[in-house]
């Protein structure tokens, strides 16, 4: 029944009733309306009068809708189903315009614009998928992304701006703008819960006292998560974010990214530094260059062969003196000096301002890597410092620049997820310690687990490298890594 919806007798009953339409939807097996939630059902069905007013060039009853959700709520999939419905049954020329912070988050609305053509084989005859558009006979999916470069467009019949709370305000604000433009147009926000005294905030309060938009929140998570999921997302998470994310509760913007108890349980034990490698512990390098106005940081982590709990070794800081530049050469030689004394396993830098010290202690046999900063990375590093602290994993020595980082950083919302930045007031540096030691421990929890399991035999934690002048190379679950004699 499903896969003949569209030449079948019931195209004029999809036609006159986007429920209709929704209803029969194949989905991963089922019906659609066989798998809704209430809530789901119910908020389509207060759309589903202004999709019809539009697709017929008519004055939509709503033309606002607020539509915040939680974490993996099915947003996009919705969004995707009513810009099908559309671009099938509109009357007349349409635009539709689907703007997003950037390439990434467009792109998520394009993926389950496809897998609803995955499901429904026959809607592949009448809607196209190309590139940054999906097109039907008369009508037209823009998908514009802020990052994108070209046209954004002047005049959408219907917006839809996604994933609002991570956007850029201008490029939000211009699209809500041109949509202004359109009598009978319809806007659509679609977002989850974001951070307290910003632009969305702004926004959400004009949405939620303003007649003229219908107001949803689901802050509850879907009945698809499961507790088994949300046990692990709220271990990996800071408390705010894995509240707002997964309970959509609006958090504070500032110094937030680790709990202040988690920072006292990492220092409570007063360890003392290490000033050389130890028998039963890897040893990683996280390096952070600052050259004019931030700090360089240089940060040894180590990790038990055994427990993996991990430990800051040495901290070297290098201040820009005023009016001038860190010296670099002096950075090289400690980094040169600490592998000598730590036989790092590896050390990571971020390139920026880097690259030439990388290539230098890499010729003196420092395993040292140039680590991008790009979205994947500063994800990487946040959740591994999150995840370290929330679990009370790590034991620092009494050092008060990294003491003050950790007690300063912030996380900020990125379309990849989130990244730690630092408070830049003040002449307390700019929490290049904290960075320094996220590339550390990003770098560090891949060694997990490896200890004792080689291929083809095993080799017991007791054996975990011991310092002398001899190496070779043995493969490992999950890599190569050297084991010194």
């Amino acid at each position: 029944m499903v896969q003949q919806m569209l030449n079948s007798s019931k195209i004029a009953d999809y036609r006159n009733d986007p429920m209709s339409f929704f209803d029969d939807l194949e989905f991963s097996g089922g019906r659609w309306g066989d798998c809704m939630p209430d809530w789901q059902w119910e908020e389509l069905q207060q759309i589903a009068p202004s999709l019809l007013a539009v697709a017929r060039g008519e004055s939509p009853p709503i033309g606002r809708f607020w539509w915040e959700r939680t974490k993996g709520a099915s947003k996009d999939t919705d969004l995707a189903a009513c810009v099908l419905w559309l671009l099938l049954f509109s009357v007349l020329p349409l635009l539709v315009q689907v703007g997003a912070g950037d390439k990434d988050q467009a792109g998520e609305l394009h993926k389950a614009a496809a897998d609803w053509l995955h499901f429904n084989t026959l809607l592949k005859a009448k809607i196209k998928l190309l590139g940054w558009e999906i097109k039907c006979e008369r009508a037209v999916c823009e998908i514009v992304a802020a990052d994108r470069t070209g046209s954004h467009g002047s005049r959408p019949d219907v917006l839809i701006l996604n994933e609002l709370h991570v956007a850029n305000e201008e490029f939000s604000q211009n699209l809500m703008d041109n949509a202004g433009k359109m009598p009978n147009g319809l806007a659509i926000i679609a977002t989850n819960a974001g951070h307290l005294d910003t632009w969305q905030h702004t926004w959400r309060t004009i949405a939620e006292e303003s007649d003229r938009w219908h107001f949803h929140v689901i802050d509850t998570p879907a009945p698809w998560i499961t507790p088994a999921e949300l046990v692990e997302a709220e271990k990996r998470n800071p408390r705010s974010r894995y509240l707002r994310l997964w309970h959509g509760i609006w958090s504070s913007n500032a110094g937030d990214a680790l709990l202040p108890a988690a920072i006292d349980s990492a220092f409570a034990d007063k360890v003392a530094f290490i000033d050389s490698y130890q028998s039963g512990w890897m040893f990683v390098g996280g390096l952070d260059i600052g050259v004019r106005r931030d700090f360089s940081a240089f940060v040894a982590v180590g990790k038990h062969c055994e427990t993996s709990r991990y430990r800051v070794a040495r901290v070297w800081t290098w201040r820009p003196p005023h009016g001038g530049e860190v010296d670099l050469d002096s950075v090289t030689q400690t980094v040169i000096d600490a592998h000598q004394r730590f036989q790092f396993e590896n050390v990571a830098a971020d390139p920026n301002q880097a690259r030439h010290l990388v290539q230098q202690a890499s010729k003196v046999g420092v395993p040292i890597e140039a680590r991008e900063q790009n979205g994947k990375t500063l994800l990487e590093q946040a959740m591994s410092l999150v995840e370290v602290f929330n679990a009370r994993d790590i034991d620092c020595p009494a050092d008060p620049q990294l003491e003050y980082d950790l007690r300063h950083l912030r996380l900020v919302e990125r379309s990849y997820g989130f990244r730690i930045l630092s408070d830049r007031s003040g002449e307390a540096g700019h929490g290049d310690v904290a960075t320094a030691l996220s590339i550390a421990l990003a770098i560090a929890k891949p060694l997990e687990g490896m200890v004792g399991q080689f291929w083809g035999g095993h080799i017991p934690a007791s054996s975990c490298p011991v310092p002398v002048h001899s190496e070779f190379s043995v493969h490992k679950r999950g890599g190569i890594g050297r084991l010194r004699f």
